[in-house]
């Protein structure tokens, strides 16, 4: 007896009776579903997963610009949450309910950086979002 064709091209070791052959060349050939191509085509846990091993937020906006699908990835509370406690040592409390963590994230960058790094106190009111004025005299000397 001769094995039918479909089942030596199948490659899978399979047992037919004789009487169920007529069975086996009529069953729906599937296809492997095609990997996809683009980053567009990953699902979003995927690209979840990915921007979760971005380790700064410049990592993690450049990630946002592959695709809307990585923006929404990107654009995730939990990972700026993960950011904004690591580089600033806030802790979860710190957020309000009204900004979300990468607009949290954003206010303390702008602070650290655009005033106290560059010495430029009077910027703190360029800030907005309800900045509080501090005296900064002694950053500023």
């Amino acid at each position: 007896m001769q094995v039918p064709v479909s089942v030596q091209e199948d490659k899978r070791d399979i047992i037919v009776h004789p009487r169920f052959w007529h069975t086996v060349l009529t069953l729906p050939v599937t296809q492997a579903p095609k990997p996809p191509t683009r980053w567009d085509e990953l699902p979003l846990a995927a690209l979840y997963n990915i921007a979760s091993h971005c380790q700064t937020a410049q990592e993690l906006c450049i990630f946002g610009r592959i695709c809307k699908t990585a923006r929404t990835a990107a654009d995730d509370d939990l990972l700026w949450r993960k950011l904004c406690c690591a580089k600033f040592n806030s802790s979860p409390s710190q957020k309000t309910d009204k900004a979300s963590w990468q607009a949290l994230y954003r206010f303390n960058h702008r602070v650290l950086y655009d005033v106290l790094m560059c010495r430029r106190p009077d910027k703190i009111l360029d800030l907005g979002q309800g900045a509080i004025v501090i005296n900064l005299g002694a950053a500023a000397a």
